[in-house]
């Protein structure tokens, strides 16, 4: 019977879960035509009257109205748009809604934002310069990490005038250039927070020869989410879910990510874990084998006195960790955030990232004559069991004793 033995190199898979500016695989629709059409503002803010913090005491802010859609083509490449409308309604509330912030990773998409715009009750609009109040670069969160990546930015866009009462209007796009996955579309969006949420609708435009494959809406609040299907002119699936009513959560110490307990509906075309599974291992076969006869050398004096298998897997493992620096410098130029250099590159150079490490351990494993495997796991946010998506942030290594 084989066991499972499984090293863990320090470090993180740098992706973001949002989608991110490259060479475009398929034909954009530049947002034209009626499914990209704006929310009525003068409705929502009639509706946004009756949310006020004598009827809402505990919530900083509340989302009145927010349309989300979504279409993407059978190579995985698409567009989306959220147009939202978030009223203020506490001083931290206000805090919150200065800054719109857009993550994204070069080179799978691009992200805009359309318009930002301030509405206040007595019907004065104050639009927001976005050109003048906007700032994009390089996210720094990585350098905490040791990493230097320029593919991993923010856009951010200061709203300089937001008080209590005002309701933000924000109408913003990414642009799917690039799928982490080829031909694949994934997508969770998490539908309770620490605000009431009025109403919000979800629209996928599926394709005929690329329908969703799986559909979950997991720890559902009865009543709150209703979902719809309708076929479309072009034959694709329109899935649109309606969401109502949803109460503010109270988050509580110590308590798992809100994507792994609150209500939250996830999408995906892919059919299991072992489409993932496969896509990965194609996509890094070729660098594990790209050995050297200096790296074959090293493992064959690193386990010269091994009397079993796991003492040859701790020689090589506390080489890797002792000797291979944890630092990213690089873009890659195919899969950023997945693909691993040539394992013979991150032995000479002596450094890389988590999967160009985990890369590099495997092979050593397999030049002592052991069966070893990259292995991708999610940090923090756990993927669900039934959702299969590549949405990782983690690499590390499982050996078959």
């Amino acid at each position: 019977m084989n066991n499972k033995f499984t090293l863990n190199i320090h470090g993180f898979v740098f992706i973001a879960l949002l989608v991110f500016s490259g060479p475009v695989l398929g034909e954009t629709n530049r947002y034209a035509g009626d499914l990209w059409a704006l929310v009525d503002s003068k409705q929502v803010m009639a509706a946004a009257r009756e949310i006020t913090l004598a009827n809402y005491p505990d919530c900083d802010e509340a989302t009145v109205e927010k349309k989300m859609v979504r279409v993407y083509r059978a190579d995985g490449t698409g567009e989306s748009q959220d147009e939202a409308f978030v009223k203020v309604l506490t001083e931290k509330g206000k805090r919150n809604n200065r800054t719109i912030s857009l993550y994204f990773m070069l080179p799978y998409s691009t992200v805009e934002v359309v318009k930002v715009e301030v509405l206040q009750a007595d019907g004065a609009v104050l639009p927001v310069d976005v050109a003048a109040n906007s700032k994009e670069q390089i996210d720094d969160s990585q350098m905490s990490m040791n990493i230097s990546d320029p593919n991993s930015r923010i856009l951010r866009v200061s709203l300089p005038k937001v008080e209590i009462g005002d309701v933000v209007h924000s109408i913003t796009r990414e642009t799917t250039e690039r799928p982490i996955m080829p031909g694949e579309f994934a997508e969770e969006n998490v539908f309770e927070g620490e605000g009431f949420l009025r109403h919000a609708s979800y629209e996928v435009h599926a394709p005929p020869d690329r329908p969703l494959q799986r559909i979950e809406l997991r720890d559902g609040i009865p009543g709150t989410v209703r979902h719809s299907t309708q076929t479309g002119d072009d034959g694709s699936v329109i899935h649109r879910w309606e969401v109502n009513n949803v109460p503010r959560m109270f988050p509580e110490p110590s308590m798992p990510p809100g994507e792994m307990v609150l209500q939250r509906l996830l999408v995906s075309t892919t059919p299991d874990w072992r489409a993932v599974s496969k896509w990965y291992w194609d996509l890094s076969q070729s660098h594990l084998e790209a050995t050297s006869p200096e790296l074959k050398a090293s493992v064959d004096e690193l386990t010269a006195g091994a009397k079993t298998d796991l003492e040859k897997i701790k020689a090589v493992f506390y080489y890797v960790s002792k000797n291979i620096r944890y630092m990213g410098l690089t873009p890659e130029k195919d899969r950023p955030g997945f693909e691993p250099h040539d394992v013979k590159i991150t032995f000479n150079k002596k450094y890389g990232v988590c999967r160009d490490k985990a890369a590099l351990l495997t092979a050593m494993l397999r030049a002592a004559g052991l069966q070893a495997y990259p292995v991708l796991i999610s940090v923090g946010v756990k993927r669900d069991p039934g959702v299969a998506d590549p949405f990782f942030n983690h690499a590390i290594v499982s050996v078959e004793l």
